[in-house]
């Protein structure tokens, strides 16, 4: 992939937790696949807009240097290829939608690992995981509606 960095492990606070405050495998799990998700929609969301803003660009001057309309015309195709590929995909909303996740599971941890409320008693890793359970849903039902909205015919 175009300046993709090598992946390797970054010390992060959330992998870190104070003695005895453990985060469980499930919370981490879900938490992990937030960030990696919402980064990789950002990436491809950057990268479509790259690609038809060089293609825009590039179009009209492979016209006039190369005199093909036709390699004008093929650069123009690519061009609404890009620009429609942004609006199926959704990557703005997916990178959005999945940020504003994984700081809310990040804000339940931080609280967890302080023994903020709710997490202050004997069912706090409970609590922890219906927390993050909830945010998941929650999430996954605003993409499910999303969804749904965009199957809809259109009415006029």
């Amino acid at each position: 992939m175009l300046f993709r960095r090598q992946s390797r492990p970054t010390p992060y606070w959330i992998h870190e937790p104070e003695p005895g405050r453990e985060i469980p495998r499930s919370v981490l799990a879900k938490w992990e696949f937030y960030r990696t998700t919402s980064r990789k929609n950002c990436r491809r969301m950057h990268y479509c807009d790259l690609a038809t803003l060089v293609l825009a660009a590039v179009g009209p001057a492979v016209t006039v240097i190369a005199h093909q309309p036709s390699a004008g015309a093929l650069i123009g195709v690519a061009v609404v290829i890009t620009s429609g590929a942004r609006g199926i995909f959704r990557w703005d909303q997916n990178w959005i939608s999945r940020a504003r996740a994984c700081y809310s599971i990040e804000h339940q941890v931080a609280l967890y690992s302080v023994g903020a409320e709710p997490y202050d008693g004997e069912a706090a890793r409970a609590n922890l995981v219906r927390s993050v359970q909830a945010i998941t849903d929650a999430e996954g039902q605003v993409w499910e509606g999303e969804r749904r909205r965009s199957a809809a015919p259109q009415q006029r």
